[in-house]
């Protein structure tokens, strides 16, 4: 069986091949940004800089700069669970096919191995 960790090391080559990508953050994580940014309702859609492995629990998260509604450039760290990506571009699969493998060992308590 493949382990999380050689799936995420996978996923994270091809994402850092395919930087800089642009996402968009899932409702909870954009009305949080939003909350902490000057009050924005609405966030722009974010463009994720980077992407790290932090571990079983954390998985990979991505450094995500934040631009337009605020007077200066944010950068966050957001798991790759809490943003969408386009669904045409090539790594969406990708990323579908490992959120899926990750639900499923979390709801299985296999951690992944």
């Amino acid at each position: 069986m493949i382990t999380r960790e050689l799936c995420a090391g996978q996923l994270l080559q091809k994402l850092r091949r395919a930087l800089p990508l642009v996402a968009h953050g899932c409702p909870s994580l954009m009305t949080m940004l939003g909350r902490n940014l000057c009050g924005a309702n609405l966030m722009p859609p974010v463009t994720v800089t980077d992407v790290f492995y932090a571990g079983e629990e954390n998985s990979l998260m991505c450094r995500v700069a934040v631009n337009g509604k605020i007077a200066e450039p944010v950068v966050i760290l957001a798991p790759v669970s809490q943003l969408a990506f386009n669904r045409r571009h090539p790594i969406a699969r990708d990323i579908a096919a490992y959120r899926k493998r990750r639900a499923k060992t979390a709801v299985n308590g296999h951690g992944g191995r």
